[in-house]
């Protein structure tokens, strides 16, 4: 008896330096949405003093709307409420200092019970510069997607001109086509960084029919598969689903891009097969395959072929994609030769 009120007093002890010295906020509310206690670093935060938080409401330390225009005084009673029922909740909210400063947070709630009253406690990371690198990166996104695509094409459009309205011979015929080739490259460029920031941001994930995945991606290159007569054969499963998300189609599509514009190849085969738990994607085609060299490597962020002129990202992003959704993505020479892709998704039911 005596050795389990020793360890409760010890664990006690414990608990009250964490609340102490912990580098974050923590609060104490009761049934009534009122702190009863919080911890020293509350009072950093806030730039108040404890007593100026005790007595309160969590409404009175934020702004009137939160970041989605909805009032923090019914925003708050929703996750108080969830928490209270059971729930563990997270969210992200801003809150006020004493000041009127606003600062954004992070915030824990979960239900303790002491001496047999239910309680919440609430805990409280600021994230302001967090966001700001957020915000600063979606702006540098947009002006990367949408600016550079716009010089893009007004560039097309002035090679368009010169080829409708001047006598073009064969030199400069040869410049305006190593001008295309770069922008076509540029392009490339620009469309693998927003597929990348996609990925940064990618939280939901849900079923998708591999089959019309596959189909719509070939469907986007119909153009160049007839241009460079490589033949595609789609022999995935129709009724093979997957758990995984909007980017799964641009994991395809580099694929077929990689064999259009570095393997030389004449045929692709696309099929899957089923394990009990797992769907099997094999992409297949008949060009020159992997250097040896490079497989233990090839999907490290800018490994590329010796001969390619491309960013070496593509590969690269493919397994992030992957990775998100769960998955599993590897690459080998195929025994009677050609590249060879196996992607390895979790089945959805």
């Amino acid at each position: 008896m005596s050795k389990q009120k020793n360890k409760k007093t010890n664990n006690t002890e414990v608990y009250k330096k964490i609340f102490q010295t912990a580098q974050d906020s923590i609060f104490l509310l009761n049934k009534n949405n009122v702190f009863i206690d919080c911890n020293p670093y509350t009072c950093d935060m806030f730039n108040c003093e404890k007593e100026d938080i005790i007595g309160t409401t969590p409404v009175e330390w934020s702004p009137e709307l939160q970041f989605d225009e909805v009032p923090s005084e019914k925003k708050a009673k929703q996750y108080i409420n969830k928490a209270f029922s059971g729930t563990p909740q997270r969210f992200e909210w801003i809150h006020k200092k004493k000041t009127g400063e606003l600062f954004y947070c992070e915030v824990s709630l979960n239900k303790v019970v002491i001496d047999g009253e239910d309680f919440l406690q609430a805990i409280v990371r600021e994230i302001t510069e967090k966001k700001f690198i957020e915000e600063v990166d979606l702006i540098f996104s947009k002006i990367i997607d949408h600016d550079t695509r716009n010089i893009a094409f007004a560039t097309t459009s002035y090679i368009n001109l010169i080829r409708n309205n001047f006598e073009v011979n064969e030199k400069l015929d040869n410049y305006l086509k190593r001008i295309e080739d770069n922008l076509e490259e540029l392009m490339s460029i620009i469309n693998k960084f927003s597929i990348l920031h996609e990925v940064m941001y990618e939280t939901k994930k849900q079923v998708i029919n591999l089959y019309e995945t596959v189909c719509k991606s070939i469907q986007l290159f119909e153009e160049k598969l007839g241009e460079k007569k490589v033949v595609v054969e789609n022999k995935i499963n129709k009724n093979h689903k997957v758990i995984a998300g909007n980017l799964l189609i641009e994991v395809i599509n580099n694929l077929i891009s990689n064999s259009l514009r570095h393997a030389n190849a004449n045929k692709v085969l696309i099929k899957s097969k089923e394990t009990p738990e797992k769907i099997i994607l094999v992409f297949a085609d008949d060009g020159k395959g992997f250097d040896e060299n490079l497989l233990p490597n090839l999907f490290k962020e800018g490994i590329k072929g010796r001969d390619s002129k491309g960013s070496g990202l593509g590969l690269y992003i493919s397994k992030k994609i992957i990775n998100l959704y769960e998955g599993h993505i590897s690459a080998r020479n195929a025994s009677k030769g050609g590249a060879e892709f196996i992607i390895e998704l979790e089945k959805a039911d």
